[in-house]
């Protein structure tokens, strides 16, 4: 014997507006990818890491989930308020990984920036 099951469920409109309610204007709005966040490790320390190879130092930023580019301008502009200029030339961003390298060690001044924030 084969149960029939009933495909009448209805959702709650808290959930979910109706169809009559969404507009052409809500759907062709862009959606909201200038965000990101940062998530911090299992031990709840932030994503940030020095790498020392032959005589190059770089600092790398992991876990960057969101629009990676976003981050790095706003890393930018925080660390350009405490005074110090990095030259856009020495970050790299890795979008696919949710990185970014900075040439040079910058190690203490992206935490202390990177505590404030996050």
């Amino acid at each position: 014997m084969m149960r029939q099951f009933s495909t009448n469920r209805s959702i709650s409109s808290a959930i979910l507006p109706t169809l009559e309610s969404i507009t052409a204007s809500n759907l062709s709005t862009k959606p909201a990818s200038l965000s990101y966040t940062l998530l911090r490790t299992s031990n709840n320390n932030l994503p940030l890491y020095r790498t020392v190879r032959s005589q190059s130092v770089v600092t790398e930023i992991k876990r960057v989930q969101g629009n990676v580019v976003s981050f790095r301008n706003d890393l930018q502009e925080a660390l350009s308020q405490q005074g110090v200029n990095i030259d856009k030339n020495r970050y790299t961003c890795n979008v696919q990984t949710g990185t970014v390298r900075i040439k040079g060690d910058h190690y203490q001044l992206i935490k202390s920036v990177l505590k404030e924030k996050f």
